[in-house]
This record gives C-alpha cells, structure tokens and sequence, in this order.
C-alpha cells in the first residue's frame, strides 16, 4: 500500500484484507493492514477478511481507523454481508453498498477532493460459482482453529496452520477458491480504476502516466556528450532479443556508433524500472543488468582495441558492470593514459569500486598513481563509497595515512572551517568528511546533493593558482607542506543550484546525474578548459533543462555548448 501511494497508485487489488483475530483483546493481535489502510490514501479491493478472524472487531477497527468500508452488490438488491473471503455471506451486515464501478470510483474521487489521509477497503464478494457455503466453512474453521489450538500453533504459526488445515478439510476447494477471487478482484479494480480516470478527466485531474524509452546511465551520459558536442564512443552490450534490437536502431538513428555495441545472444538487453512520487523523485527501482555482467574477454579484447586505437583523454565508467569487469576498464583505460571518470549509478552499486580493490593485478592507487580521476555521487552513494573503502581496508594502508597527513589538515580538527565552507547540516551528516578521506582515490568528487547544489571537493596539486587567488583563499580547506612537489590542498566549495525548480515544473529526475556528468566531462576533455566552478554551473543548468523534459537526457542542452 505505501509503494502504491507512493508510486501515485490509487487502487490496490488483492485476495483478502488482514483483520482482528479472535481473541485480540488478549492478544493484541491486528493485522498490520488494518492500521496502514487507515493512514494511507489507497482504496483496497478484496474479499474480505478469512472467516476465522474476527470480522465484527475488524470492522469496529477499520472504524476507528477512518476507513470507509463498502461490498459491492454484485447483481443482489437491498442490504448484504461483507464477504468472509470463500464465502459470500458472512451473517454480518456491510456498512455500506456500492452498486457498480462508477459508484465506487465516484466514493474515491469525493474522498480524494477531501483530502483525507485514510484509505478505503472494498468488499468484492466471490463469485457464486465458487462459493463456498457458509454453513460447511463455520463447521470447517471452527474445527481448524481446535486443531490449532491442541497443537499449540500461537502467533505467527496460528494463521498458516490453520490455513493449511482448512484446504485439507475442503479438500482443496479453498485453493480454486483463491484463484477464482483473485482473479475477480483484480478485475473489479480494473474496472473501478477507468471509471475513476474517466472522472478525473472530466474534472481537470489527471494521474501521472506510463512512459517508456530509451535509457540507461551509460547510454545516457553519450547523448549528453554528443548532445554537447563532445566526440563519444558508447561502449556496451545488449541482448539479441526485440528490446535489444530497438535500442540498437534507436541509438544509430540518434548518430551513436554501434561500433562499441556486442551482442549477447545468452542474456536479454538490460531493463529498467522506475517509480517516482508525485514530486518526481525516485522511489523505487528496478532493474536487470545481468547483460553488463562477466564481460571481462570483451573487455580484454574488443574494448581494449577500442581505447587503444582511440587513446581517448577522458573515459567515463559506471558501476552497472560487475567489480571484475569494471576492474578491468579501469586498468586498461590507465594503460592509455585516459583520466578515469566514476559514476557509482546507484546506492548499492557504488561500493563495487572497493568491491575488489586489491588482487594480484588491480589495486586502486593513492595520488599521484591514482587510477580514478573524478567521481560524481550524490550523497547517499558518496556514503556507501565511504562505508565501502572502510570494509576493504584501504583507510588501513600507509600510502594513504602518507597523503591524508600530507594534506595539512588541522591536527585539533577542522569541523568550525568545515561549517563556514558547507554548513552544519551537511558537516553533521559527514559529506564533506567523508569525500576528503576519498580523496587520495579519487582527487575531484563532486557530489550532487539535489536543492543544496553540488559540493566540489578536489585535491589540488602543486602550484595551482587557486592556492594563491584571493577570490579562492576561503575555499581552500587545507595546505600541503611547500616542499611538497606533488600536493599543493584541498578545495572545497558548495555551489549553490543553477536556478531553483518548482515542483510542477519537474516531469523527471532520473536523468538529470548522468547529464551533469556527461556536461563536465564534455568540458574537461577540451584542449583548454574552462574552471572547474564554470563547468558545474553549465552541468547545472543542463540537469535543470533534464528535469524538464520527458527525455531522458534533454536535447535542448546543446544550447550551453558555447559555454564551454
């Protein structure tokens, strides 16, 4: 239910509803459904509560909850019983009756204009055909709950042991049952749910829909570069199957090179799932990218060729390929000299980066062998990083205990310069900490932190004039000793959001990361390039121009080229 709200989801079909069981006023023991109906706006569908709980209490409870409770009448005239799930007829009358599916959606609709924070549960009785009589199933449950309680089935063994008992004792009549009322209740609510969109039509209001296209952080990230104006070879995989065909035909009628692109006839091309709330943010994800996984011998031989033919200067990775695949694109993008980019993709995928830092090849190096040039986190996955490289061990090794002491941070702490540079709030959650222990890893991070703006965290190096400028010295946290020929601090500045989005003016968030990174990569690659600040300000204004558009990445960025 909180999913579904959360998603904008206004009707939940299910088989049953949770209910009081017998004896709670002993026990406690309430359906934990109960009270969430009661503070989440979502209309329930079901059957009912099974007939062995206590379906006057539960109905008692629903009423102090502030569930409206209602049985369709299903073809009956007059008064009828709530549903007890197998059975049509409970003996206990339902508060109230709906008489078809406008009148059901026409309750949701008034309840929404409301604005109540309560949910609704409709009844939908099982069919006739699959009925079971209430007299057989009253002898049936009570003699499954005697069972029960003989055998001493208590707390959470008591429902599925007398569930159990009752198929045994219908001799699976129960199980056709189920299927039967489910499938009538997701049909119910199929229809409740279009005349409920045809009266949010006719009144103005709308649900936000459906949309699908063509994605992927990787993929995404190109078309920001080409959209910029950047050269760019997209290298990854997808199936040989429809979804892999389309993406291949719509990435060369966008002008991508399919050279970089295989084929892998054994895995179906990577899938993406996003829910977002009412104000556009992600709420849940899902995905397969088990085509990005074990591409280690295309690593070692097509994409290898590929960057030693191309020796690009800047190559960007993400974290949808396994900890040894990634491993080996940043060994091999190394060996060309190419500055590594790190784009974590997700909480739980950010920490492959540490995942397997340290084998008989591969070890990420501290500056100034460092193998990851820049990162671009937001701030939960700047954390898993964080928690990630402590796991491994790497905040252990002398080369990096040698950088950190080398930075010249404060030896009585440096929280009261922390505050002046990024404020309290961030200081307290330890992002700014947090991204100066990464530092000898990686030297630029910058982390996305939505309506805070981006924080650039970055290692300077010996004699950059940014140690010297005026205008930077209150964003220099640190100086390294002068004799150091390789280190010359730290800068660290909070910039604040390009422009200020109201919420109804976002259609999505999910590709706004991959355009800032794509805008700033664009802008390091150039043979000159602009200041570090300059160029998070246009990635700023690039995301802003995303977050507008039904596009995954927003064609309308190619506007900001001559701002790099």
């Amino acid at each position: 239910m909180v999913l579904a709200h959360l998603a904008g989801i206004r009707i939940f079909a299910t088989g049953g509803l949770g209910g009081v069981h017998r004896g709670a006023e002993d026990s406690m023991d309430i359906s934990a459904d109960l009270t969430e109906l009661g503070r989440t706006p979502v209309t329930v569908i079901s059957s009912g509560c099974k007939s062995f709980l206590d379906i006057p209490r539960t109905l008692e409870y629903l009423e102090t909850q502030g569930v409206g409770v209602g049985t369709f009448a299903d073809g009956r005239e007059g008064k009828v019983d709530i549903p007890a799930f197998w059975t049509r007829e409970s003996g206990i009358q339902s508060p109230t009756v709906i008489q078809d599916e406008q009148e059901a959606a026409a309750i949701i609709f008034a309840q929404s204009s409301l604005g109540l924070s309560s949910g609704l549960h409709f009844a939908n009785p099982i069919s006739q055909e699959h009925s079971i009589p209430k007299a057989q199933m009253d002898v049936i449950i009570e003699q499954a709950i005697d069972e029960a309680e003989r055998s001493g089935s208590t707390g959470s063994d008591n429902t599925p042991f007398i569930l159990a008992k009752i198929r045994e004792l219908t001799g699976g009549r129960t199980v056709t049952a189920n299927r039967a009322l489910i499938e009538s209740n997701v049909i119910r609510g199929t229809k409740v749910a279009c005349e409920l969109a045809k009266l949010e039509a006719q009144s103005g209001r709308s649900l936000d829909g459906i949309s699908q296209g063509l994605g992927g952080v990787g993929r995404n990230i190109a078309t920001a570069l080409q959209y910029i104006g950047a050269k760019v070879q997209l290298c990854s995989a997808t199936g040989d199957d429809a979804s892999g065909i389309a993406a291949r035909n719509l990435l060369a009628a966008q002008g991508l090179s399919l050279s970089g692109i295989i084929k892998k006839p054994s895995n179906q091309t990577a899938q993406y799932v996003a829910v977002n709330d009412a104000r556009k943010d992600l709420v849940l994800a899902m995905a397969d990218m088990s085509v990005m996984e074990n591409c280690t011998s295309e690593v070692d031989t097509i994409w290898k060729a590929r960057l030693e033919e191309s020796k690009p200067p800047w190559l960007v990775v993400d974290a949808n390929w396994d900890p040894y695949t990634l491993q080996r694109w940043i060994m091999h993008g190394k060996a060309v000299n190419a500055r590594i980019a790190f784009e974590p993709v997700s909480v739980d995928k950010s920490s492959r980066l540490f995942a397997s830092h340290s084998t008989n090849e591969f070890s990420l190096g501290v500056l100034p062998d460092n193998a990851i040039s820049l990162a671009s986190p937001n701030r939960l996955e700047l954390a898993s990083m964080h928690a990630a490289a402590r796991e491994a061990g790497v905040f252990d090794r002398d080369d990096w205990w040698q950088i950190i002491d080398a930075m010249g941070l404060s030896s009585s702490g440096s929280r009261d310069r922390l505050v002046s540079i990024v404020g309290a709030e961030l200081v307290d959650e330890g992002v700014p900490q947090q991204s100066i222990q990464l530092l000898p890893f990686i030297p630029t991070i910058l982390t996305k932190l939505g309506d805070n703006g981006v924080l650039i965290t970055q290692m300077l190096k010996h004699g950059d004039d940014r140690l010297t400028a005026p205008n930077h010295s209150k964003y220099i946290l640190s100086r390294a000793d002068t004799n150091d020929k390789i280190l010359g601090g730290i800068y660290m500045r909070l910039l604040a959001p390009a422009e200020m989005i109201s919420a109804s003016d976002v259609v999505s968030v999910n590709g706004a990361g991959d355009t800032f990174l794509g805008i700033v990569i664009a802008g390091l690659a150039k043979d000159k390039p602009k200041s570090l600040v300059d160029l998070v300000h246009t990635a700023q204004q690039g995301s802003r121009t995303t977050l507008k558009s039904t596009e995954a990445v927003s064609p309308e960025i190619s506007t900001l080229k001559d701002q790099l």
